[in-house]
């Protein structure tokens, strides 16, 4: 399963939304061997911290030994799953019922099987990107593709400093088996390295400007494209 970084205005977005909706959050402190992870529901924000009030806490010895203990914190909202690691700063043992109050996160990531779900192996495309404010483009190589983003490999001297996380871009491609040229519009979601060290791969997530009907158009026609190669290929995989 793919994992797309969010920017932090995405992620302080995302806490909102769990906060409204009184999301239930999975929480796994690193301290925990192989017992099961906490559960519980996040139900108001002071400050930097969350507070979630628990569930039946099954360990024998409670929340002892909790504070200040890190975690991984698991969330579902609109099907998609969100994950972010942080501290548990605080807790409340004796308490009815029992809370845990974590660090806000300063990073969070999504992932979500089938929306976020990509080609890759495809043959070798060239896409030209242009960063925000940059009248040239600048060339990059198709890693994968979905309906609601793309990995591309780029120049590490060229664009590392350049592209940032949230940061947005155009992009202009065609695709093999089809003569249309797409021109999108995308955000920068995560960047990682690879092992050739002049490189890097960048994620990008499309996105529509609503004062560009043209790129919104391209939008559409491109994911209706990728739909019907996802049907093609699930139809052979099943023929086979």
């Amino acid at each position: 399963m793919l994992r797309l970084e969010l920017t932090s205005r995405q992620a302080a977005r995302v806490i909102e939304q769990a906060l409204c909706n009184r999301a239930l959050l999975e929480i796994s402190p690193r301290v925990f061997a192989d017992d099961e992870p906490l559960s519980g529901t996040l139900v108001a924000r002071d400050g930097d911290l969350l507070r979630v009030e628990l569930h039946d806490v099954a360990r024998e010895s409670g929340l002892t030994g909790l504070a200040g203990a890190f975690c991984e914190v698991r969330v579902v909202l609109s099907d998609n799953l969100y994950t972010f690691t942080t501290c548990i700063f605080d807790l409340s043992d004796s308490a009815v019922p029992q809370c845990l109050y974590l660090g806000v996160p300063d990073a969070m990531q999504v992932a979500n099987r089938r929306r976020f779900e990509r080609q890759s192996g495809l043959p070798s495309t060239c896409v030209l990107l242009w960063p925000a404010h940059c009248a040239d483009p600048s060339t990059s190589e198709l890693v994968d593709i979905g309906i609601d983003g793309l990995g591309l490999k780029v120049s590490r001297d060229e664009l590392e400093d350049i592209l940032l996380v949230g940061d947005p871009v155009r992009l202009r491609f065609d695709l093999p088996g089809t003569e249309e040229i797409f021109n999108v519009a995308a955000t920068v979601c995560s960047k990682n390295p690879t092992p050739d060290p002049d490189e890097i791969v960048v994620g990008l997530e499309f996105g529509v400007d609503a004062n560009d009907a043209r790129t919104q158009r391209s939008l559409e026609r491109l994911r209706a494209v990728l739909s019907a190669m996802a049907t093609n290929t699930t139809q052979t995989e099943g023929e086979e």
